[in-house]
């Protein structure tokens, strides 16, 4: 996109000063990057960034309106919804293609919109890593809004964990070392202090312990949390019938829904966990 600096970096531009860059970015966690990592960054252009961040600001305008749920309140069907849900995300990645327009000019077009933190510890690693290998044109970052490494982590640490002590705030998955973007993971330990936790190690270490039975099928374990929540909820009104909570508001009645919940499943996993029920 910039032919000077494209040039530039090409000339540069080694076999072997790729591969002790792979070297150096693949050792930091040792097999735990499954995905191919690019020769090159893209230098991106002053006026084409303007043109992607102000796209970004005005769909995040709108996210952010007061108004957005209520204007999007039927994107939704009334029975597949669930409650506490946040406003708005706290991580939005947006993906652009790069094209050109009629006129010859590049103009960035939104591919989708995802509202989780994809990779956003790892992007700190890797410009990291490359700057050792390779030279970065001056005034240029891998950082936007006037961020650095040291303020973009910051505001990691300020949304993921808040107040609250690192120690007390975990990242919890089924098979966390199986993800293909576990180096994330790994990467969000090592700057944030978040620590990630596998349930299924989780369920062995209480198993060696001798707190949990021993045969326990944890994929089937979650999946009857996950339908036993979801179906309370599409079938609320029936049950709201089955308890005789007519009399209830929907606010009050989704309080006692979850308030009964909440006790069901800690009765169910107790009862597939325990060596009591």
């Amino acid at each position: 996109m910039i032919p000077a600096l494209r040039n530039a970096f090409n000339a540069h531009f080694t076999k072997e000063k790729y591969e002790a860059f792979l070297h150096e970015l693949h050792n930091v966690h040792i097999g735990q990057i499954d995905f191919r990592v690019a020769e090159t960054p893209v230098f991106i252009p002053k006026d084409f960034k303007e043109k992607m961040l102000s796209a970004c600001e005005s769909i995040v305008d709108i996210i952010a309106d007061p108004d957005f749920k209520k204007l999007t309140k039927n994107a939704i069907p009334e029975n597949v919804k669930v409650p506490d849900e946040n406003s708005h995300s706290h991580f939005i990645a947006f993906d652009f293609g790069i094209c050109v327009n009629e006129d010859g000019e590049y103009e960035p077009q939104l591919i989708e919109m995802q509202g989780f933190p994809t990779l956003f510890a790892f992007e700190v690693l890797i410009p990291e890593i490359s700057e050792k290998h390779f030279p970065v044109p001056a005034d240029f970052s891998s950082y936007l809004g006037g961020y650095n490494k040291e303020s973009y982590i910051q505001l990691l640490k300020e949304i993921i964990i808040g107040n609250l002590d690192p120690e007390n705030v975990i990242l919890l998955e089924i098979f966390t070392k199986k993800q293909k973007t576990r180096i994330d993971f790994y990467c969000t330990e090592d700057y944030v202090g978040t620590k990630m936790v596998c349930l299924t190690e989780l369920i062995k270490e209480g198993q060696k312990k001798g707190d949990f039975k021993k045969k326990v099928d944890v994929v089937l374990m979650l999946n009857t949390m996950v339908g036993t929540v979801w179906q309370s909820f599409i079938s609320k009104e029936h049950y709201r019938e089955f308890t005789n909570s007519q009399s209830l508001t929907d606010e009050e009645y989704e309080i006692q829904l979850k308030k009964r919940l909440n006790i069901h499943i800690k009765t169910l996993f107790k009862a597939i966990l325990t060596n009591e029920a």
